[in-house]
């Protein structure tokens, strides 16, 4: 029985649902997902949401890695001993021994920190009762180059956060291993092969999930985002609703990937972006990875890079609250990339944490050493989109050319 409330899993003769309490109709069973959009709303919250069921946890083999476990209280966490949340106690089987509060899983929020200019967190929100989005991120062949990756989990298809997990490991696995293949002449459609591969990799890894279950009519689905940094050059690769972002010290910045959804088609047929975004229809997203995505392949763009600044790369759990570049930016504050992480997911969160929330970041300095870096490169074009001009009112990302 899977809750249509949090996709928790539940005993075929379960009438509650274990994670989150709600009930569970007998013989309930998801319904297959559209031929050409997938609705990736967010399901009704309850009121005091719970901490999530044991569909959160880290599966064996899925652990936090060398991408997704930098972090102290993570890894205490997955090795037991650690004290309970609320009073300090001796917690055993998720359960405080002293105050009986069940304890936060691992998968509800991971941070990673590879270095002051980049890092991440991955949060799951005040709402969701289970954590699907994932994020995976590594460095380059020189401290200016950096690989950041995130997918968010679809709400309307059980067990997402197994796709979401495995597909931002094996992209970023793939994007990482393309600094060591090609050691020099990494060029525009360089990057754009290894984010499409990157892509496909991901969807292969979302696909087997989906064998592993038996095929369920409405598959585990994520969606896909990637930047790579180098050569103060930002490549991306997107399939679905999350977000690059390019966030100077000087000016608003510019998004730097386009939306699969309904509200990136009413804003083409001209509707403005806050009332797009704001339509009921507005997070149905018309690609994916998943076994029943219908193109899950990767767009791609490239963007030069000449002045200090954040790479962001967002699920749409944090740019919900800040669409707009300049909006984004004013949510940040003074620190590392790690300091400036945390204070991004706690505005979300402030904002009312609708959905999972990932934030992970890249600090470009074009002053920094950087060996890889050309001194006179010519500004990269992307290969299926090419990089405008950022705008102060909208934001627009790049058009297709």
């Amino acid at each position: 029985m899977v809750c249509s409330a949090c996709s928790a899993t539940n005993a075929d003769d379960a009438m509650f649902c274990e994670a989150c309490g709600s009930p569970v109709a007998s013989g309930a069973a998801s319904s297959p997902s559209p031929a050409v959009s997938k609705a990736s709303v967010d399901p009704p919250a309850a009121v005091n949401p719970p901490d999530g069921g044991d569909q959160a946890e880290f599966l064996p083999g899925e652990a936090p890695s060398h991408r997704i476990g930098q972090t102290t209280t993570v890894e205490a966490t997955l090795q037991g001993g650690h004290a309970c949340v609320a009073c300090e106690g001796a917690v055993e089987d998720d359960y405080c021994t002293v105050c009986g509060v069940k304890q936060p899983l691992p998968r509800d929020h991971f941070e990673v920190v590879h270095s002051p200019g980049l890092a991440g967190v991955c949060d799951r929100g005040i709402q969701h009762s289970a954590n699907q989005d994932a994020m995976s991120i590594a460095e380059g062949a020189s401290p200016q180059s950096a690989v950041l990756v995130v997918c968010d989990g679809v709400t309307s298809a059980p067990l997402s956060e197994r796709a979401s997990l495995a597909a931002t490991g094996a992209a970023c696995d793939t994007l990482a291993a393309t600094f060591k293949t090609n050691p020099s002449n990494r060029t525009a459609e360089v990057w754009a092969a290894a984010l499409r591969a990157a892509c496909s990799a991901a969807q292969a890894e979302t696909v087997a999930i989906a064998r592993t279950l038996g095929d369920p009519p409405e598959p585990p689905s994520c969606t896909f985002v990637a930047a790579v940094i180098d050569a103060a050059v930002v490549h991306v690769g997107w399939c679905g609703d999350s977000r690059a972002y390019w966030l100077p010290d000087a000016g608003d910045g510019q998004i730097l990937s386009a939306d699969d959804s309904i509200a990136t088609q009413l804003i083409a047929a001209g509707t403005s972006r806050e009332l797009a975004e704001s339509d009921p229809r507005a997070h149905t997203i018309t690609r994916w990875l998943g076994a029943d995505a219908p193109d899950p392949t990767a767009t791609v763009a490239s963007l030069a890079l000449n002045a200090p600044g954040w790479v962001a790369v967002v699920s749409d759990g944090m740019w919900n609250y800040a669409s707009e570049p300049a909006a984004l930016k004013a949510t940040t504050v003074v620190g590392d990339a790690i300091t400036i992480a945390k204070a991004m997911v706690a505005f979300a969160n402030a904002q009312g944490g609708a959905d999972n929330i990932t934030v992970t970041l890249f600090r470009f300095d074009p002053t920094a050493p950087s060996p890889d870096k050309a001194p006179d490169q010519a500004p990269a074009q992307g290969v299926d989109q090419a990089p405008t001009q950022p705008s102060t009112v909208t934001g627009q990302p790049p058009a297709t050319l």
